[in-house]
């Protein structure tokens, strides 16, 4: 997840909402949130989920988890932090922009180049 912004605000919704689909869809991303120490979230993700209540599983994603699985901030602030996934030897990071903005094809493509190596 990508969000360029200059403060996390700015897209919150559109991130926690896309959070919450892949946590309460895929299990393997629920088991990634799980174990990257936010096992009660990613429970209550699943739960909302499963009772088809896609605004409780947006709701109950946390700014943390946000900054801990995402790359958000600014241009050059996803930059580093996609640099120091690929140093660590991510040598394909997924890149899938948000933007608050539907159909905001000039805010995609700026996330995607501001991502590039």
């Amino acid at each position: 997840m990508v969000g360029i912004s200059r403060r996390l605000g700015v897209h919150d919704h559109v991130l926690r909402s896309g959070i919450a689909f892949y946590g309460g869809f895929f299990p393997r991303y629920n088991r990634l949130m799980a174990a990257s120490g936010f096992p009660e979230v990613a429970q209550a993700i699943r739960q909302a989920w499963e009772r088809q209540d896609m605004d409780a599983a947006t709701r109950a994603v946390p700014d943390a988890l946000i900054v801990s699985m995402g790359v958000v901030g600014t241009p050059a602030e996803c930059q580093e932090r996609l640099d120091a996934y690929r140093d660590a030897g991510l040598a394909v990071p997924i890149i899938s922009p948000r933007s608050a903005q539907r159909n905001d094809i000039a805010g995609t493509m700026a996330a995607l180049r501001a991502c590039a190596p």
